[in-house]
């Protein structure tokens, strides 16, 4: 608590400078990996919990909405959201003793889920701590170690 104000589960955006961090009440990680041979592919899940866009203010599904208030609003809420990374990579065997190449890849937010709208003093229209702001993106390579 800071200044009297419970702010786990605002995952609004928080003040520019401010002298506390937001947190959403659930957070989660999922790895999986999957390997067979020179192959090997992971898939990692993030789930991030549906939060409050203020900490300070109320919103029609919290107590003591009124609003004739000025610490009410008409939504309080930000969305949860799900994002999912895939990534693999082929190890092949080099041709002289020692060196190997490898070629890899990887897609982050696979389905390209758009942030939950949370506009702030960040110039985000989002909180870009917890959510993802690029879309999908992807990389690919090769390396080669010798």
């Amino acid at each position: 608590m800071v200044g009297g104000v419970n702010w786990a589960g605002q995952t609004g955006p928080a003040a520019a400078f401010g002298d506390f961090n937001t947190s959403p009440r659930w957070q989660g990680n999922v790895v999986m990996s999957y390997k067979r041979g020179p192959f090997v592919s992971t898939l990692q899940m993030r789930h991030v919990g549906r939060g409050k866009y203020n900490a300070t203010y109320v919103g029609p599904d919290d107590a003591g909405y009124n609003p004739a208030l000025p610490n009410s609003i008409n939504d309080n809420t930000v969305a949860s959201a799900t994002y999912v990374n895939l990534s693999a990579s082929y190890l092949l065997q080099g041709s002289s003793e020692g060196t190997t190449v490898e070629l890899f890849g990887t897609v982050n937010n696979l389905f390209n889920r758009d942030p939950p709208i949370a506009p702030g003093g960040n110039g985000y229209p989002t909180n870009p701590v917890y959510f993802d702001t690029y879309g999908v993106s992807w990389k690919a390579g090769v390396r080669v170690r010798f």
